[in-house]
């Protein structure tokens, strides 16, 4: 159950992603779970390695509680490379001190060690690969960027900052929230819409032309503005620097009433749209 909680934790930190840490002790009791299958007798490599396959997708399953199927995939190989690396590290400490130590059963690795030692090696383990992780996540520079935000035609204009710590994505698309300050979009939007971003959810029965798709609301218990924001689905976002620009479709935009003066911008960009951009296109 331990291993399982860190994996899952190291998971959540190579795709910047927040998970309440409920969910993440449910997976880890449904990791504990399935390790018991190193008792059952010997399944041979193919039935282990798909038994293998289903339980680690169905942790992930259970864990993100993601509904978009190119997110699973993509939380499924993050998942399996991080067990993977995380299961060498253990082998290696393991070698080390003891070989006889141990056990490979039905694609499972049984250490035969007293808690405190695995705890220990765990949490080395789990430091490591998290040092790593954090050199891949180099925080971008704090620079102010020009963005045009595009809804039916129409654009607004204003300025951004990268939030690096900025972990929000949508979990119906998967797609990566930006932080947005309400005023500057507001213009763009319809009146039954601005109603709801104002907190009169009833005017939801109003909805037309889509819009009913394109609002929701979001967690975000570690990001400005409070507990839940509205979020809005842009027909586009332009990301401009110097001569520099970068269309992302179908943004999403998670729209509060805190504004950014001490960044000297109105709107927290995520990480990944300056992390994964392109000149003249967006991979998101």
């Amino acid at each position: 159950m331990l291993i399982t909680y860190i994996l899952l934790l190291l998971t959540c930190a190579v795709l910047r992603m927040y998970v309440k840490k409920m969910r993440l002790v449910i997976g880890a009791v449904l990791g504990a779970v399935y390790s018991l299958t190193v008792l059952a007798p010997n399944m041979g490599f193919i039935a282990s390695v798909l038994l293998k396959f289903f339980m680690c997708t169905s942790i992930v399953c259970v864990t993100f509680r993601l509904k978009n199927i190119g997110m699973i995939c993509k939380c499924c190989i993050c998942f399996f490379t991080v067990n993977i690396t995380f299961s060498g590290l253990l082998l290696l400490f393991s070698t080390i001190i003891n070989p006889s130590f141990v056990h490979i059963r039905n694609a499972n690795i049984y250490v035969n060690l007293d808690f405190p030692l695995l705890f220990f090696m765990t949490c080395i383990g789990y430091i490591i690969l998290k040092v790593v992780i954090n050199l891949f996540h180099a925080a971008p520079s704090n620079e102010i960027y020009r963005v045009r935000i595009y809804i039916d035609g129409l654009f607004a204009e204003t300025t951004a900052a990268v939030d690096s710590g900025n972990t929000l994505f949508d979990p119906m698309s998967g797609r990566p929230v930006s932080i947005l300050c309400q005023s500057v979009l507001m213009p763009l939007l319809p009146r039954n819409v601005k109603a709801f971003v104002a907190g009169d959810f009833d005017t939801v029965k109003t909805f037309e032309n889509g819009w009913e798709t394109r609002i929701s609301v979001i967690g975000a218990e570690f990001a400005v503005g409070g507990s839940v924001l509205t979020t809005v689905k842009v027909d586009m976002v332009e990301i401009i620097k110097e001569n520099q620009k970068t269309e992302y479709k179908n943004c999403v935009l998670a729209l509060t009433e805190k504004t950014f003066d001490g960044l000297q911008c109105q709107m927290l960009l995520h990480p990944s749209l300056i992390g994964l951009q392109t000149e003249r296109g967006g991979l998101l």
